[in-house]
């Protein structure tokens, strides 16, 4: 923002001191960002969803990992409207700071219709997570909450299973296993994130994977869906 005043020679001295102080803030924010560890995130937007709100979701979803002390960078690989970034890195699967996520139209071969699912190998570690946007919209019609806020807790909630591993389920904030309408109301204000111990857990997993170098494919296997108690009775599911 740029500050106007009738003297232009005080207008010049107040516009060097904000650039002085932006690149200073901006230094800043720079070295906050590199204390933070990293996670890598390749969106394939198998459902057609629009670009907007597809950046609008990840922009969520960034806010709510910063909150945890971790930052999300997001790669968008193909599908609908999103055109791939040409990066050797986009698609790469290597457990924990390189992750899949795949959104679909509707869960396949699931018994019940969660948002969501993780896919764990028996050790509790995995680079793949789906997230399936009929339900999502259904439950945007119910609870009136915006589809790019929703996704992007929802995706949050599921790359949040991949870095917390099995039995990650808590029984409050984002990873409740079944969100309530008290759940969707913490979304609508920005309050519905990890709590300090799995914020925890998840740095502590990227900072020594990032300090070792020990990060590797994985192989698909457990689901961990996450349910909504406010859909229809046919929709949640529980685990």
């Amino acid at each position: 923002m740029k500050v106007q005043t009738v003297q232009r020679g005080f207008a010049l001295g107040l516009s060097l001191l904000w650039i002085g102080s932006l690149g200073a803030s901006r230094v800043y924010a720079d070295s906050v960002r590199q204390r933070r560890p990293t996670v890598r995130i390749s969106v394939y937007n198998d459902a057609g969803l629009k670009r907007g709100t597809l950046l609008r979701a990840e922009e969520n979803a960034v806010e709510v990992f910063r909150q945890a002390g971790i930052e999300a960078e997001w790669k968008n690989c193909g599908g609908g409207e999103i055109v791939a970034q040409l990066s050797k890195t986009c698609g790469e699967a290597a457990y924990p700071a390189s992750l899949i996520l795949r959104i679909e139209r509707r869960p396949r071969g699931l018994i019940s219709e969660p948002l969501g699912v993780a896919y764990l190998s028996e050790n509790g570690e995995g680079a793949y997570c789906d997230v399936f946007l009929e339900p999502m919209e259904e439950l945007q019609r119910l609870q009136a909450v915006s589809l790019d806020a929703l996704l992007g807790h929802v995706a949050a909630h599921e790359i949040g299973h991949l870095l917390l591993g099995m039995h990650a389920h808590s029984v409050d904030g984002l990873m409740r296993a079944r969100w309530s309408s008290q759940s969707i109301e913490e979304l609508k204000r920005g309050a519905l994130g990890f709590n300090l111990r799995q914020s925890a857990t998840m740095v502590g997993r990227l900072e020594f994977a990032q300090a070792t170098g020990k990060d590797g494919l994985v192989t698909m296997a457990e689901a961990a869906p996450v349910a909504v108690s406010a859909l229809p009775v046919q929709c949640p599911s529980s685990h």
